[in-house]
């Protein structure tokens, strides 16, 4: 690897640090804005997965880099609130698969409508030029979160 290549990795990983927080907050607050629904972030993130996959508990562990315990605990508290429930897989009974509700595709909607709302907003003055590049960001870093090896490396901090 040359010095300039582990330059630009370094940089590009050190944008990604400082923005997080902000962007975090940002996102929080978005999402609290959807009141009647009292959602977290991490909730969401489970709404989503379910949204997307047809999932186990471990499964949604997994993906969120989080224990099972933690993904129990979430399900648990969506599944008093009516936003997903837990059923038998039809494959094998010992597993349970997680099911989006009516009512979690709603609040995942109102969630994300809000996020989508707030960001809009901020962009309000960007180039069409800029707002590619944030795209075009954004889907790389997607696409890098989404790798199975992620979770290794927010465990062990190496990169």
């Amino acid at each position: 690897m040359t010095s300039g290549r582990a330059a630009s990795k370094r940089s590009a990983a050190a944008a990604v640090a400082s923005t997080a927080p902000g962007l975090a907050r940002i996102l929080e607050m978005s999402v609290s804005n959807c009141r009647e629904h009292d959602l977290s972030l991490r909730q969401l993130a489970v709404l989503e997965r379910v949204d997307q996959h047809e999932t186990t508990p471990g499964e949604v562990a997994r993906a969120l880099s989080v224990t099972p315990a933690v993904v129990t605990g979430l399900i648990d508290r969506m599944e008093r609130r009516g936003y997903v429930r837990r059923s038998e897989s039809p494959i094998d009974r010992r597993r349970v698969q997680i099911e989006l509700t009516d009512s979690g595709d709603d609040v995942r909607e109102c969630a994300l409508s809000g996020i989508i709302g707030t960001l809009e907003s901020m962009f309000e003055d960007f180039t069409d030029e800029d707002l590619d590049a944030i795209e075009r960001g954004m889907r790389l870093l997607h696409s890098v979160l989404g790798r199975p090896s992620v979770s290794e490396h927010t465990t062990t901090g190496r990169a």
